[in-house]
C-alpha cells in the first residue's frame, strides 16, 4: 500500500525551490524530474529534505505552497518509478517529528507521469512527505509545506494558552534557528521562558506548601513535629532556589514559624 507522508519528502534529482515550473499547468509539460503540487500558480516542485530529523529548526528550508488546489493532487515524474514505490506522509506544523502516512489514489498518467490524488482531509497547516523507493532515488524524501510555517508558529504558540511551558519554550527555541530574525518569535519565546520558570517555582511552593498541610491535619506532637521539619526542609530549599520567587514572603514566614515551633 501507499502511504501518504505530507511532508512531501519526495523524490530524486537535484534541490530546488517550488518556484520549479510555477507557469506549467499541464503535467505533460513538466520536464525535469521530481515530484510536483498542484496550486493556483502551476506545480510546485518539491525539494529533497537533507536533515536526519524532520523538525522546527529546519522549516525555512522547505518550500512553500502557495493556493493549493483541493482535493491536493501530485505529479510524480519520475522514469521507473511504479506505483509501489510509493509513500506519503501529511505532518503537522505542530508535532512536524510524529510521523502520519496517508494514502492517495495513485494512477497512470502518461508515460512516466503518476497523478496522485488525496481524497480524504489533509492537515494544510502541515507538510506533504514524499518517499520514493526506487534505485532512483535512495529514498531520497521530498517536502513541501501546504501553508507557510513561520506565521502558523506565531499563532499557534501565542501568549495567553493554557500549554505546557516547556515543552512550548523548546519548540519556540528550535524555531528560532529557522527564523532568526523574527522578532515576535524572540518576544514568544521571552514569555515562555518565563512561563516555565514560574511553573517550576510553583512546584516548589506547592511541594512546601504539601508539608504545611500535613501539619496542619496533623495530631500529636511527633506527627505535627515531623511535619514541621518538612516545612523547614522545603521552606529553605525554596529561598535558596527563589529567593525573589512569588511566594517567597509567605514561605519566609512559614519557615520562620517552624524553626520558632521546634526550637532546634
Amino acid at each position: 500500500m501507499f502511504r501518504i507522508i505530507l511532508l512531501f519528502t519526495l523524490l530524486l534529482g537535484t534541490a530546488t525551490t517550488a518556484a520549479d515550473n510555477s507557469n506549467v499547468h499541464d503535467p505533460a509539460a513538466i520536464t525535469a524530474t521530481g515530484v510536483y503540487l498542484k496550486t493556483d500558480e502551476g506545480y510546485a516542485r518539491m525539494a529533497p529534505y537533507r536533515h536526519a530529523r524532520f523538525d522546527f529548526n529546519f522549516f525555512n528550508s522547505i518550500p512553500v505552497a502557495n493556493d493549493v488546489q483541493r482535493p491536493v493532487e501530485l505529479i510524480v515524474y519520475i522514469p521507473g518509478v511504479g506505483v509501489g514505490d510509493l509513500e506519503f506522509e501529511n505532518r503537522t506544523i505542530e508535532i512536524p517529528g510524529a510521523r502520519a502516512f496517508v494514502e492517495p489514489v495513485i494512477e497512470p498518467l502518461g508515460e512516466n507521469r503518476l497523478r496522485v490524488t488525496f481524497d480524504q482531509e489533509l492537515e494544510m497547516e502541515g507538510f506533504i512527505i514524499a518517499h520514493v523507493f526506487h534505485q532512483c532515488c535512495h529514498n531520497s524524501p521530498r517536502a513541501i509545506a501546504l501553508t507557510a510555517p513561520e506565521p502558523a508558529l506565531l499563532e499557534l504558540y501565542a501568549e495567553g494558552q493554557d500549554l505546557n511551558a516547556t515543552t512550548i519554550a523548546h519548540n519556540v527555541e528550535k524555531a528560532l534557528d529557522a527564523y532568526p530574525e523574527n522578532e515576535q518569535m524572540q518576544q514568544l519565546l521571552g514569555y515562555w521562558q518565563n512561563r516555565e520558570y514560574q511553573a517550576r517555582v510553583q512546584y516548589v511552593y506547592d511541594f512546601m506548601d504539601e508539608a504545611w498541610q500535613d501539619y496542619q491535619a496533623a495530631s500529636g506532637l511527633t506527627a505535627k513535629q515531623q511535619a514541621l521539619r518538612n516545612v523547614r526542609a522545603r521552606a529553605t530549599g525554596y529561598l535558596e532556589r527563589h529567593p525573589d520567587g512569588e511566594h517567597a514572603d509567605t514561605v519566609q514566614e512559614r519557615l520562620a514559624y517552624a524553626e520558632r515551633e521546634l526550637g532546634e
